[in-house]
């Protein structure tokens, strides 16, 4: 959940110390943070940008209102 969570309040612009506070506690807890923790040690840029439209229709119950630009799209290793 931690992961998810992270992705949730980025896409809500959540103020950038907040995310670092919540990014601190995960980290001293041991939680996941990084897809790498999730045992995801390859994604392609294709690959998140599926999820991203996908998690953008409307039909799926991860659908989230945001306005999701995917160019440029940065991908953080």
């Amino acid at each position: 959940m931690a992961f998810t969570t992270f992705v949730q309040r980025i896409l809500e612009d959540e103020p950038t110390k907040e995310v670092e506070e919540l990014l601190d506690f995960s980290l001293s807890v041991g939680l996941p943070v990084f897809l790498e923790d999730l045992d995801v040690e390859e994604v392609s840029y294709e690959e998140i940008v599926k999820v991203a439209q996908k998690a953008c229709i409307p039909e799926e119950s991860i659908y989230v209102f945001f306005l999701i630009y995917l160019e440029p799209l940065i991908i953080v290793s």
